[in-house]
């Protein structure tokens, strides 16, 4: 019933679900499950068809690098943060081919954005939007990880980081059902 006023009237005379809409509920569907999925992949869940976060698995990994001394990230400590990170990073990681990756959550980018306009005077960034570059120093990439608990960074080369499903299963299918009759 939420959708029928939508409905166009030639795909109501059939009884058939406009394919836009119908679209368009697989597409919230979709969006909602993914950003559900991100914050799993990242954080772990607990129960019954659960699985571990990479965050969880990092931390007791003893082959990873940690930074000492978290802190909560601001925009006053960020880019000292961030160069705290960079410098734990083993040097053959950083020099092998592939090149590793920052992966920080939307709160940390966000602080680290709001720490460049401040010692910009704001200039580009206030207005360029999402053609802000997002690497540290132009040598490392920044990957927002919107699943990642706030105040996390990450530094990892892509291949290090799985995450697998059967081909066949509940993370790669949505269906719409039309309930009219």
């Amino acid at each position: 019933k939420d959708f029928l006023a939508d409905w166009s009237a030639a795909y109501a005379q059939d009884g058939e679900l406009d394919p836009t809409i119908e679209n368009g509920i697989a597409d919230n569907l979709i969006a909602g499950a993914m950003s559900a999925l991100e914050t799993m992949i990242w954080q772990g869940i607990a129960g019954a068809n659960a699985f571990e976060g990479f965050i969880p698995l990092l931390f007791v990994d003893t082959a990873v690098v940690h930074v000492s001394t978290p802190v909560a990230i601001t925009p006053s400590n960020v880019i000292a943060e961030v160069a705290r990170l960079v410098a734990a990073l083993p040097s053959y990681v950083k020099n092998g081919t592939e090149k590793p990756l920052i992966y920080m959550s939307q709160d940390v980018w966000d602080d680290y954005i709001t720490a460049n306009v401040t010692a910009h005077g704001g200039n580009w960034y206030l207005t360029a939007g999402p053609e802000v570059p997002k690497t540290y120093i132009g040598l490392y990439q920044i990957v927002i990880a919107p699943g990642m608990p706030v105040d996390t960074m990450v530094f990892a080369k892509k291949s290090n980081l799985w995450f697998g499903t059967w081909k066949e299963s509940q993370f790669n299918e949505v269906a719409v059902l039309n309930m009219k009759d």
